[in-house]
């Protein structure tokens, strides 16, 4: 179009005056569709977040516990623990004193 002689009439300046305003339609509709994929990647990218984020919780942060985190494991974590070799075994059979056995 920049190539193009444009005649001095009114004629001719209206016909380029409706070239430029196709022109400028054409390119509203690309900028209203790029927009709206930049909207998409926007919200696209805070799902992605917000996914990343549960994944890096467990049952000790989020506030329920999981269906697939084992018995045991949040007590393992607090230091807590089942084995009988823990403070409780040494609590019941005294400090200091000698384990034995008695015989039958």
């Amino acid at each position: 179009m920049p190539d193009e002689p444009v005649p001095d009439d009114a004629a001719g300046l209206r016909a380029a005056n409706a070239r430029l305003r196709a022109v400028v339609e054409v390119k509203d509709g690309q900028v209203a569709m790029l927009t709206a994929a930049l909207e998409r990647e926007r919200r696209l990218g805070l799902r992605l977040a917000e996914v990343e984020r549960r994944l890096g919780m467990d049952s000790t942060d989020s506030g329920t516990p999981s269906s697939r985190e084992r018995i045991g494991v949040k007590e393992a974590r607090r230091g807590g623990g089942s084995s009988p070799s823990g403070s409780a075994a040494r609590t019941a059979r005294g400090a200091g004193s000698p384990v034995t056995r008695e015989e039958d």
